[in-house]
């Protein structure tokens, strides 16, 4: 069994692992690496044109965005992915299958739980060919607003663990109270406090934490964020019911960056679309402030106005830490283990060769 590490490894986008064996050989999500000359997973085309099924583990770009990509060059298999996540997609798979009536065939067997990352979002436990692995995704077990199947007792040969918070950051309670701090700093001069959001995820989370602590404050949406607000308000399973008794309770108004005292939620972290420049933009003509929530890609106008000074970083609580990733490893049984999404030294190895014994690095 080969497991290339295609992408996502000592980086913070490109999520994707190759996983060939005698009888299958299948993907682990095909994400795009943003602002980078070469954006795509590391695959040869044999690769992609023999890869029976690509499974999902949520639908952020980091993780899905290159798949129209992946189609393009011969990929004609099955996208595998929870029913939220499915829907959340910005591309139609020719071929897909909801995991909730997902049937593996021989020699493929996959468990999976919630993640707590997003609406949609999930972990897998995959036995491929009697070789146990574990792709974690983005996972937080004390999320707010999704629920988590905690990952207790898995034996994997190899395991990919979400990385994307290094050792520098906290705690989820902790990072919920930095951002309340922050937000109540920013709204006390008076004008509109402007937060850029992923498209799903770390807005509820925000908007939750908002409620909670401030209830009086109007919360303000873009129309992506209140359809997101609605949808996942209809997959109750997916939430933790007091974070959907008090979501239900928010009264969203429309995106109005001219006012004071409220907060904005435009669905674009990196502030990319001439819309969101022209909401910025008025956000700090009222006297407002911009709150960046996920790490602003290089060069980008969010990254260019957080360097001026003209916006704050306040990392949203939607990953696991450092220490809850000790936590994850202690608690199960992992032979070996390679954070994803997480920038540092490239690895020795992309591909790893895993067989009866621990997983071995081939040169590669």
């Amino acid at each position: 069994m080969i497991v290339k590490l295609a992408g996502g490894v000592a980086e913070t986008g490109r999520s994707c692992f190759f996983v060939r064996g005698e009888r299958t050989a299948f993907l682990v999500d095909c994400g795009l690496q943003e602002d980078d000359d070469a954006p795509y997973p590391r695959l040869s085309p044999q690769e992609i044109a023999g890869a029976r099924y690509v499974f999902l583990t949520h639908s952020h770009p980091a993780h899905t965005g290159a798949f129209t990509w992946l189609r393009y060059n011969g990929f004609t298999g099955t996208v595998v992915a929870s029913r939220p996540t499915l829907r959340q997609l910005p591309f139609a798979p020719v071929k897909a299958v909801p995991l909730e009536r997902f049937h593996p065939p021989a020699g493929l067997s996959v468990r999976w739980g919630k993640s707590g990352h997003c609406v949609g979002s999930v972990w897998y436990a995959i036995e491929a060919e009697g070789v146990p692995l574990l792709f974690c995704g983005a996972y937080i077990e004390n999320a707010a607003v999704c629920r988590t199947d905690p990952i207790r007792g898995e034996r994997a040969q190899l395991a990919v663990l979400d990385g994307s918070f290094g050792p520098a950051v906290g705690e989820a309670a902790a990072l919920r109270a930095d951002f309340l701090r922050a937000a109540q700093q920013a709204l006390q001069a008076g004008g509109p406090l402007l937060l850029p959001v992923p498209k799903y995820g770390c807005g509820l989370e925000l908007a939750l934490a908002l409620a909670h602590a401030q209830p009086q404050l109007p919360l303000c949406g873009d129309a992506h964020f209140a359809r997101q607000l609605r949808q996942a308000l209809q997959e109750p399973g997916w939430l933790r019911p007091a974070a959907a008794e008090v979501l239900q309770a928010i009264d969203l108004a429309p995106a109005a960056p001219a006012e004071g005292g409220c907060a904005v939620f435009v669905s674009d972290p990196q502030l990319r679309s001439p819309a969101s420049q022209r909401c910025a933009r008025g956000v700090l003509r009222a006297g407002g402030r911009i709150l960046l929530t996920s790490h602003s890609a290089l060069g980008g106008y969010a990254a260019r106005l957080l360097e001026a000074g003209r916006a704050g970083l306040c990392v949203a609580p939607v990953h696991g830490s450092a220490r809850a990733r000790r936590r994850l490893t202690r608690q199960n049984h992992l032979e070996r283990v390679i954070e994803a999404c997480a920038p540092g030294p490239a690895p020795a190895a992309r591909m790893l060769e895993l067989a009866a014994g621990a997983a071995q690095a081939v040169e590669k």
